[in-house]
């Protein structure tokens, strides 16, 4: 989310709340305070990232391949064919999973 996408929200619920609060200030100043701790959403390469993650952990024995595999199941049902993307657009992925790949 970009800081327009948070000023415009938080303008938004700010106006339909405005009632509650003394002043539009304050009730901006809540409503800012409210959108900016919602959860972020994650970029396309921290969401690789897990996916890569757990193939090396998977690979090196810290994980079970059935462990491996829900993780990646879990990946694809909230975020779609994203989580099998090709890494290669993400060169610090690439270099992770060379580093932690056995040889």
């Amino acid at each position: 989310m970009t800081k327009s996408e948070i000023f415009k929200s938080a303008h938004k619920l700010a106006k339909e709340t405005v009632s509650n609060f003394q002043t539009y200030r304050l009730a901006f100043s809540s409503a800012l305070k409210l959108v900016y701790s919602e959860p972020k959403e994650k970029t396309e390469e921290e969401i690789l990232f897990i996916w890569v993650k757990a193939s090396c952990d998977c690979a090196n024995g810290a994980i079970s391949s059935e462990e491996r595999t829900r993780i990646n199941s879990e990946l694809r049902k909230k975020y779609g064919r994203l989580a099998t993307r090709n890494i290669k657009n993400y060169p610090s992925l690439v270099q992770y999973r060379k580093d932690n790949l056995p040889a």
